[in-house]
């Protein structure tokens, strides 16, 4: 069964203080665990509680016994770079206020395809079509489709109408 090393100092009554005066919602979480388990309870039973895999309570455990409190506080990764440069998200912008076969792109509108295919030829740059799409809709571009219009028509002209076909029989 693993249990909390002593030597840190830390007592179920002081994580669970911790628990409750942190703003870290994660930390708060990771406090209630280590809590839990220096109060007696099985890794399973604690996991299960906080509706968390053993595993990751057992590396929060292992990684307090490593280091202590201070090897809890999650590490946040910042936000990845973007693909494109400024100035290359600047040249598509120009490129698309164009059409597309004056950008050297074979097609007849921009598309998620079309925009890719672009990139690619300028940047020398893989971007899947979605991505692409993406950056239209960034740069303000929408995609309108036509909408699907149903006209009625008038009595007469459909009477009209049946007797063209009934002389076509």
């Amino acid at each position: 069964m693993l249990q909390l090393d002593p030597k840190w100092g830390e007592t179920s009554e002081t994580l669970f203080q911790k628990s409750i005066s942190t703003e870290n919602k994660r930390l708060r979480e990771r406090y209630l665990a280590l809590a839990l388990i220096a109060s007696g309870k099985s890794i399973q039973r604690v996991a299960r509680q906080i509706h968390r895999r053993r595993q990751t309570v057992s590396e929060w455990v292992h990684n307090f016994n490593q280091k202590g409190i201070e090897n809890l506080v999650p590490e946040f990764k910042s936000p990845q770079k973007p693909y494109l440069t400024k100035e290359e998200f600047d040249m598509l912008y120009q490129a698309v206020q164009k059409p597309p076969c004056q950008s050297g792109v074979k097609t007849s509108r921009w598309s998620g395809k079309s925009v890719a295919a672009y990139i690619k030829k300028v940047f020398w740059k893989t971007v899947h079509p979605q991505t692409a799409r993406q950056y239209l809709h960034r740069l303000g571009f929408i995609q309108k489709r036509p909408h699907k219009k149903v006209t009625k028509t008038k009595g007469k002209n459909e009477k009209a109408f049946v007797m063209v076909l009934k002389h076509l029989e």
